[in-house]
């Protein structure tokens, strides 16, 4: 099966005014993947010292790519590939991996999103608009085959990167809150996609490959000398969510 959305596509409103969040998702999928790095290599990227790098081990974090297609939401039909870093915002103590693996039990943890492409423009304006996103135009397409699930992210038909999950079987519906952080109108914000649905995780180091082409946002990421082997894959089916208005990101008053 394949499946792709042309970035011409948009959702047909009479103006993006009447858009506010929440957002809501009646139907969507995901697969992601979570790729050791070295901190040094990655730190340059954080845009201020208040975020901390979640640590595997001393001087180890991690680069998350996901990617999702939105098959039903408020913003009409998408796809997206984030590329983002686990994160917390002023920890008083920045504890190796069990943020990681306890996220939603500790409200300073979450996601600080390095690129985030999008196939509309109605999503690429709603992002950018209320949350501060670092959304652009991109060709993201799917495909099934031979067990596995595969999104492909070009640039102007040059190869950024493609992800590639094995198609792992449905569990029990369950719920999870990820949390980002983001810039808005020169302000940190924090804000809260709730989801629900058929959610897979595994940490076997085969269940994802990794491809990186030859555009320079490849060559960015090539720079991080990620590991080859994830630390934990997720396969995500059945899904519903919403994504709530950002608030500010105040470490006391985190929702």
């Amino acid at each position: 099966m394949d499946s792709s959305i042309d970035h011409r596509t948009s959702l047909a409103i009479d103006t993006q005014e009447d858009l506010k969040p929440p957002f809501r998702y009646q139907a969507f999928s995901a697969t992601m993947a979570f790729f050791p790095a070295r901190i040094s290599r990655l730190q340059p990227y954080l845009p201020d010292p208040r975020l901390k790098l979640i640590p595997l081990i001393p001087g180890f974090s991690a680069v998350g790519i996901a990617c999702l297609e939105y098959e039903a939401c408020d913003l009409g039909p998408y796809n997206e590939v984030g590329i983002f870093f686990p994160v917390r915002y002023q920890p008083r103590l920045n504890l190796p991996l069990l943020p990681l693996l306890f996220e939603e039990s500790f409200k300073d943890a979450g996601t600080y999103i390095h690129r985030l492409p999008v196939t509309t423009q109605t999503a690429l304006d709603t992002g950018q608009r209320f949350w501060g996103y670092p959304k652009c135009l991109a060709n993201i397409e799917f495909e099934d085959r031979l067990g596995w699930r595969t999104g492909r992210w070009t640039e102007g038909g040059q190869l950024v990167l493609e992800l590639s999950v094995e198609i792992l079987k449905p569990s029990a519906s369950r719920q999870r809150i990820l949390r980002t952080f983001s810039v808005l109108e020169g302000r940190w914000v924090t804000a809260t996609f709730e989801m629900r649905g058929a959610l897979q995780v595994t940490r076997r180091s085969n269940r994802a490959r990794l491809t990186l082409g030859s555009h320079p946002y490849a060559e960015e990421i090539k720079a991080w000398e990620l590991s080859p082997a994830a630390i934990e894959t997720r396969f995500c089916t059945q899904m519903q969510g919403q994504l709530n208005a950002p608030q500010p990101a105040e470490p006391d008053s985190f929702p």
